[in-house]
């Protein structure tokens, strides 16, 4: 960098540093500041449109008030409605609340299987926040079991284990086998009262569950619905006062965004989102208030980085079949059925060295099915009378989407613009 260039960034630094948010609140004493108010850290004081499943949280910790154990439990509802908000907001409640009122106040750890993704690791994790040092590796199961158990005698505790994401777990390699080990922990010996509270977004988890667990979890169950639109606009409006200047934003705005979240799924950390980036908008373009086309500019941005955090992730073999498709509709003219796609695909691989992984036909129908339930691309089944059927593959994302994603990798923007040798299907589809 030129010191031009240098004094061109202090330049623009500096004007920052002076410059006061039309947008934004800034912080003041223990008022956070407005930005905070809308990150997906933020936790309110009091949650609010959860009271049926608040009084049923409340009513399954009741136990511990007596120190007795709860009931296992399970809790379903889709992303963003509000499920580990609001459990984690009345276990914090109610182990203050023993606490100050001369009662026992159980354990209540919190695990999240994305970060903690094996049987050892959520038990280590257990462990660390009662105070126990497990290594990262080493022991076995049994041994750390050991010492969580010694430790309950010890302090006559109840333990409740949050285990969020679970589903996650029990549909990987470890499968149910913690939930056995932790099940059984209290049935071996009645002085150790463990509960597990399992929150899952698929409300088909219990079926991923062999016969003993099911028998030993013996769960009750809270379901968490989609807020409604009402619902939604209320926390934008409660999270916009928080965070706004005054006459930044007013009902109708907030109603606008809360109309687009409810059409999706109610999901109220996508809304919150979206009046972050709405905001973020109106202050790049130096507007005193938020309007409808801050909002609709402010969806799109979020629409593409979703889809970009999506493909980049994802592993080398879907991005040459997302290649592969999409240069046949750019350059033939044509969807591509599976046969085709497949020679397509590994042409794509003589093109670099970068990429050396064939695959067979059974492993790219997986990866198309993959990406079809990621509303990447469409799949059709289509007849072909006697001869059988076939699958037929086009992409739902625009070309200049993949090719502004994709452009950022040398080897995948060299890929683009190959043109497939390979002949495909033109009767389905044509531009």
């Amino acid at each position: 960098m030129d010191g031009r260039d240098l004094d061109f960034t202090e330049e623009l630094l500096q004007g920052l540093l002076h410059k006061r948010s039309t947008i934004f609140k800034e912080k003041s004493g223990i008022a956070p500041a407005g930005r905070e108010v809308l990150s997906a850290s933020y936790k309110p004081e009091s949650p609010n449109h959860r009271d049926a499943q608040i009084k049923q949280l409340v009513d399954y910790f009741k136990p511990c008030l007596h120190d007795e154990a709860p009931a296992n439990l399970l809790i379903y509802g889709k992303t963003g409605t509000g499920k580990t908000l609001i459990t984690r907001h009345v276990a914090a409640k109610i182990t203050a609340m023993s606490a100050s009122g001369g009662f026992i106040p159980p354990h209540v750890i919190y695990v999240n299987v994305k970060m903690c993704n094996t049987k050892y690791r959520i038990i280590a994790k257990i462990c660390e926040d009662l105070g126990i040092d497990v290594p990262k590796t080493g022991l076995a199961t049994d041994q750390i079991l050991e010492s969580l158990k010694a430790l309950l005698r010890r302090d006559h505790r109840n333990l409740v284990t949050i285990i969020d994401e679970i589903d996650l777990l029990v549909k990987s390699r470890e499968k149910d086998d913690l939930l056995y080990l932790l099940t059984r922990l209290s049935e071996d010996e009645p002085s150790v009262k463990v509960s597990i509270i399992g929150i899952s977004n698929d409300l088909r988890f219990k079926t991923f569950l062999g016969i003993r667990v099911l028998s030993s979890l013996n769960a009750q169950e809270i379901v968490f619905p989609p807020y409604t639109c009402a619902e939604l606009e209320a926390i934008l409006m409660e999270r916009a006062e928080l965070a706004f200047n005054e006459g930044v934003h007013d009902r109708n705005i907030i109603s606008t965004i809360a109309s687009l979240a409810s059409r999706e799924d109610g999901d109220a950390r996508k809304a919150i989102a979206l009046l972050l980036k709405t905001a973020e908008v109106a202050e790049q373009k130096d507007s005193q208030f938020l309007d409808a086309d801050h909002v609709l500019l402010a969806r799109d941005r979020l629409e593409f980085d979703a889809t970009a955090n999506f493909l980049n992730t994802l592993p080398d073999q879907f991005k040459l079949v997302i290649i592969g498709i999409s240069n046949s509709q750019a350059y033939n003219k044509c969807a591509v059925n599976t046969g085709s796609l497949l020679g397509i695909y590994h042409e794509l691989v003589r093109q670099t060295d970068a990429f050396t992984t064939a695959i067979g036909e059974r492993r790219l129908l997986q990866i198309l099915k993959e990406l079809r339930d990621h509303g990447i691309i469409d799949l059709h089944v289509m007849s072909n009378g006697r001869h059988g059927r076939y699958s037929v593959s086009s992409m739902v994302i625009d070309r200049g989407v993949i090719e502004t994603i994709f452009s950022k990798d040398p080897v995948l923007k060299k890929l683009l613009n190959y043109v497939p040798k390979t002949r495909c299907l033109d009767t389905f589809f044509r531009q």
